[in-house]
């Protein structure tokens, strides 16, 4: 198996992929029983989909989603999820990130040299966002969120930044990002 798209007929609320070591898409968005996902070792995984996956997270042992050993990861969208935490790897060549409308406290990626684009629009429950040296980042968007504490550091084509309804946001530090064009 290289692929699962859309599992619309499968009713489970824990998926165990730990044994499908070589699949590349996994797309599980909409599954609304899903409460917890093993990825296991797969360092192929390049896609993965869980949006709206609206049970995702609510299981104990499934609240943070542990991704530091898939490297190859490039899309990830666990948007409309209740996860409270997501681990990435460190130097990882994840290019769009969607954690919006999650339960996620902090996000802290370091090194992402191909992320072009990340959102936690609508966050209630993060309090602190770090970003560094993400050199082909160009939007961030912390809409809507709870965010104290951004930090935006040596994201040098950062262009747009959009922190409007951020009515908790008390730092913005955005060193060495000097080509924001747009701040929301």
């Amino acid at each position: 198996i290289k692929s699962v798209d859309r599992l619309e007929t499968l009713d489970l609320t824990s998926i165990s992929a730990e044994r499908l070591n070589k699949i590349i898409t996994l797309n599980l968005s909409g599954s609304t029983r899903l409460s917890t996902l093993g990825l296991g070792q797969n360092t192929y995984l390049r896609e993965l989909d869980c949006s709206r996956a609206q049970n995702l997270g609510t299981d104990n042992e499934g609240k943070t989603l542990d991704l530091s050993n898939y490297k190859n990861l490039q899309r990830m969208n666990v948007s409309v999820t209740k996860l409270t935490g997501v681990v990435f790897p460190r130097n990882t060549n994840l290019i769009s990130c969607d954690l919006s409308y999650t339960k996620i406290a902090s996000v802290n990626i370091d090194g992402a040299e191909f992320l072009t684009d990340i959102k936690i629009t609508g966050c209630e429950e993060i309090t602190d966002f770090s970003i560094q040296r993400c050199n082909k980042l160009k939007t961030l968007n912390i809409s809507n969120s709870a965010v104290r504490n951004c930090k935006a550091n040596n994201c040098r084509i950062m262009t747009k930044v959009d922190v409007s309804n951020c009515t908790q946001l008390e730092s913005f530090d955005a060193s060495n990002s000097d080509m924001i064009e747009e701040l929301i």
